[in-house]
C-alpha cells in the first residue's frame, strides 16, 4: 500500500487483466527486528529474455554522486565521537547537541523527521530519549553494518553455524560466503579455509554440482 500511494505501483485497470502484458518478477523479503517485522518488496530489474534488454540494461545509469561507503565507515573511526541519523561526526558533547537541533530544524523546513537518533556517548543518548520519547536501543544499524553505542564497536553479522548433517555443494559454499556483509574487507582473515575450500570445489572435475564438500575435502564441517 506504502508503494502504491507513492506511486511506485499502480493497479492494473480491470479491463487490461485479461490481456497479454509482462510484468516485472518480484518477491518480498521479510525482515525481523527487534520489536517489528518488516516486509520490503524487491523488483529484478536484470531479468531479460533472450536477445533482449533488461530494464536495468534500458536505463541511464549516471555518474555515482554517493560517497564511497568504505570510506565512510574508515572515516567515522577517527572521531570521538559518532551520532547516527543523518550520518555525522563530531569531537564534543556540545558538537553533538548542536548537530541534533540544527538537523532537526533543517530537516523540518523540508517536511522531513529526523528519527532514530543514537551516539556513543551516553550524555547524548539520554538527551535524545528525552527529546524524541523513545528508548535507544544499544545495538543501531548503520550503513548495513550493526553498531554497538556502549563498546563502539562495529558488529558483522555472521550467517550463523549450519547443521551437522548439511550436504554441501557447489553452489551453497559461495552462497553462504557471499552471505556475509563486509564493506570493510575484514573478515577475509578468519574465513581462509573456507575460501580455500571454494578453490577446491572449482578444480573438481566431477560433472555436475552434487559433490558434497565433507567427503571430497578435510575441511568440510568447518
Amino acid at each position: 500500500m506504502d508503494q502504491l500511494q507513492r506511486g511506485t505501483i499502480k493497479n492494473v485497470p480491470s479491463e487490461e487483466i485479461s490481456s497479454l502484458a509482462h510484468y516485472l518478477s518480484h518477491h518480498g523479503v521479510i525482515k525481523k527486528e527487534v520489536d517489528d517485522i518488516k516486509i520490503r518488496c524487491v523488483y529484478d530489474g536484470s531479468a531479460k529474455t533472450k536477445g533482449n534488454l533488461s530494464l536495468n540494461d534500458s536505463l541511464y545509469r549516471g555518474p555515482v554522486l554517493l560517497p564511497d561507503l568504505a570510506g565512510i565507515l574508515h572515516r567515522i573511526r577517527f572521531y570521538k565521537i559518532l551520532i547516527s541519523s543523518d550520518i555525522e561526526k563530531v569531537n564534543t558533547i556540545e558538537d553533538g547537541l548542536k548537530f541534533y537541533n540544527e538537523s532537526k530544524e533543517l530537516f523540518q523546513t523540508a517536511d522531513v523527521n529526523l528519527r532514530v537518533y543514537a551516539s556513543n556517548a551516553t550524555e547524548l543518548n539520554h538527551y535524545f530519549e528525552e527529546k524524541e520519547q523513545d528508548k535507544i536501543s544499544e545495538v543501531q544499524k548503520l550503513l548495513g553494518l550493526q553498531w554497538n553505542t556502549t563498546t563502539d564497536n562495529l558488529i558483522i553479522h555472521h550467517p550463523g553455524q549450519p547443521p551437522s548433517d548439511v550436504k554441501w555443494t557447489k553452489r551453497k559454499v559461495p552462497k553462504c560466503l557471499a552471505s556475509i556483509y563486509d564493506p570493510l574487507g575484514l573478515v577475509p582473515p578468519m574465513i581462509l579455509i573456507e575460501n580455500v575450500c571454494l578453490n577446491r570445489l572449482g578444480n573438481l572435475n566431477s560433472p555436475g554440482i552434487i559433490h558434497y564438500l565433507h567427503s571430497k575435502m578435510p575441511y568440510g564441517n568447518k
